[in-house]
């Protein structure tokens, strides 16, 4: 779908021949993936701005808007240095510039020709979300998978809103595991009598005993085979050092 766009109102798929005539046909029946990616993006950049503004109201109200008397409200890039600057250490340097970025990406999607391939956009969604669960759990104390519990109990079965954020930041790029990570881990720091294990996804020790599934990254824990993993790390760091041990023993003089 590189190059071409689909028209909602007709619902058509257009784009350009080499010769530089429009062309167009019928859209299929199934919109394509990369359409509603679109769109995810999109609500994902708005849920970003609106967490950071959330922070703002949180901490001086008044700064929310542009001067005093005016009901306009300032923009996400000035949201996000408010934020930055009382929590320096809030995102790297990556997930910052990602952020700084959303406006440019938002004017894109809206305005122009949507030119992005499935592959790099569903990566740029599922980082945008795990920059959102961050920014939730640091400023302000909402945890993704205790708003999204794996188990829905009203229907005793799972919830597939857990599942489906759990699969999603599976596939998040370092960037985006990283921030899944520093928000399980804040958790951690803010639940300290929470019995927890090590996420074999995100690679926090954030997964939840009582939930079940890591609060960083939503994937589902497996305790067993983290401890027997445990164990069997702690297995070979003792065998290192015997052999290093037993090393010096032997280049030592008799």
């Amino acid at each position: 779908m590189k190059g071409r766009r689909f028209d909602s109102q007709d619902h058509t798929v257009e784009w350009r021949n080499q010769q530089g005539d429009l062309c167009f046909a019928d859209a299929p029946g199934k919109l394509p993936a990369v359409y509603n990616l679109k769109f995810a993006l999109l609500h994902l950049i708005q849920a970003a701005e609106l967490l950071l503004k959330c922070y703002m109201q949180k901490c001086e109200p008044a700064a929310l808007f542009e001067k005093p008397g005016s009901r306009r409200t300032i923009d996400l890039r000035t949201a996000l240095k408010f934020a930055a600057e009382r929590n320096p250490t809030l995102l790297t340097r990556k997930q910052y510039a990602l952020l700084l970025e959303a406006k440019d990406l938002r004017n894109a999607t809206e305005h122009y020709e949507f030119r992005f391939e499935e592959a790099p956009c569903r990566t740029l969604c599922t980082d945008f979300l795990a920059i959102c669960a961050l920014i939730a759990q640091a400023l302000l104390s909402l945890n993704i998978t205790e708003a999204f519990p794996s188990w829905d109990y009203l229907r005793e079965t799972s919830d597939p809103i857990s599942d489906y954020v759990a699969s999603v930041l599976s596939n998040a790029s370092d960037s985006g595991r990283d921030a899944a990570k520093k928000a399980g881990e804040l958790w951690v720091a803010a639940n300290p009598k929470e019995p927890v294990f090590l996420c074999l996804s995100c690679g926090a020790r954030a997964v939840s005993t009582e939930h079940g599934n890591c609060m960083g990254c939503g994937a589902e824990g497996d305790g067993d085979l983290v401890a027997l993993l445990e164990d069997f790390e702690a297995t070979e760091r003792r065998l290192t050092e015997l052999e290093a041990l037993h090393s010096r023993i032997k280049r030592q003089p008799m």
